[in-house]
Formats: C-alpha cells, structure tokens, sequence
C-alpha cells in the first residue's frame, strides 16, 4: 500500500542531523505529496484497475504499472530534497540572523512572554 510506502521513503530522508520537528515536517511534506500523487495516478488508471484500488494513501501499489511507481519514487526525492533544502537555507538564516539587542530579556537567557 501508498501508506506504508512512503512511509519506508520518508525514512530514507530523515536523520539524526534533523531535529525531531524537522523530521515529522519532512514526513508529512512526503505524505502530502504520495496522497496527491495517488489521486492523479487514480484518475488514469483503467476503470477496471480503479475497481481495484484505493485513490487516497491505502491505494494498492502491486495493482498498478510499474511506470507510476517509478514516478512516485522519482516524485518523492524531489520532494524531500526540496524540503532538506528548505532546512537548510532556514538554519542559515537563522544562523545570521543577529540577536534583537534592544529586547530585555530575563537573567536565565529565555526571552520573556508577554
């Protein structure tokens, strides 16, 4: 099934380098993407092969041509290297961004909550 398949894709892409956040945000960029590619996929199918298959996430894979499989894995890594580079250029603007000096903040370091 589409579920547990990119299930097994997103963990290709998750690593300890990302945080626990960045890692579930990954996984349902992934999801997102499998649940959408699977109503595309639905829709060309063969109306005998639509009797046989789910058009959300618990559509069966082993019904359907091999070609959308190769798209959806193809489709996948594009997806999660988008999202690793939006990581990225997240940690670098962070990392640039200097600290407000003009804000107080409490002597444990945490900024203060209004």
């Amino acid at each position: 099934m589409l579920r547990n398949f990119y299930l097994v894709e997103a963990a290709k892409y998750q690593s300890a380098d990302l945080t626990a956040d960045e890692n579930e945000e990954l996984a349902n960029t992934i999801k997102e993407y499998a649940r959408k590619w699977a109503g595309r996929v639905f829709k060309k199918l063969p109306e005998a092969i639509q009797t046989t298959v789910d058009k959300g996430l618990d559509m069966r894979l082993d019904h359907i041509d091999s070609a959308y499989k190769a798209d959806l894995i193809k489709g996948i890594e594009k997806c999660a290297q988008k999202k690793l580079k939006e990581f990225e250029k997240d940690r670098a603007e962070m990392a640039d961004s200097p600290h407000d000096e003009g804000a107080e903040q409490p002597a444990d370091g945490a900024p203060e909550h209004s």
